[in-house]
């Protein structure tokens, strides 16, 4: 973010504040002064004034635990047309969200006990760690691994890792 663009966001949420502040102000003073309408409307702008304060971060608080890429960006991947989908590990916690968002079916391939590739490349290849970390050196060798990046469902907890997973195509040399 440039220098201006933080100034006038800084700026807003200083005058954004001082409004609040002085909204808490009025209502307190109304309450000792007993104005039931002042009190009533200096809360209902103090809401208000908060809303707009945190309006900006609005996305960090609904989706705080972002940290690849959306799932739905597969659908439209020109990488990805018409080729094969297979993800290795165990299928675990809502992994039918992944399928729904990618609109692919995943089919299940394990490259350290299955050392060939399950069909002619090119493939898609869903995986949690860096796909260099767990192909075999077989596959490496032989073929292409292009990571297209990590991936992130945002529906995943902490305990089920099974929806942020790395996108990888296998082509021929």
């Amino acid at each position: 973010m440039d220098r201006n663009g933080f100034e006038s966001k800084l700026g807003f949420k200083l005058i954004t504040l001082f409004v609040f502040w002085t909204l808490a102000f009025v209502l307190i003073h109304s309450t000792i002064n007993k104005k039931p309408f002042l009190v009533w409307a200096s809360m209902v702008a103090m809401v208000a004034s908060a809303c707009v304060m945190f309006m900006g971060h609005a996305q960090e608080i609904l989706v705080p635990h972002r940290q690849g890429r959306p799932y739905e960006e597969l659908r439209h991947l020109q990488a990805l047309k018409n080729i094969p989908f297979f993800f290795n590990g165990n299928v675990s916690g809502n992994f039918m969200g992944v399928v729904w968002a990618s609109g692919r079916e995943i089919r299940h391939w394990n490259p350290l006990t299955q050392r060939d590739l399950p069909t002619e490349p090119p493939l898609a290849f869903m995986s949690h760690e860096k796909p260099s970390e767990i192909l075999p050196d077989e596959i490496l060798d032989r073929y292409e691994v292009m990571v297209l990046g990590f991936f992130d469902g945002n529906f995943k907890s902490k305990r089920d890792t099974v929806l942020s997973n790395y996108i990888s195509v296998i082509r021929n040399k």
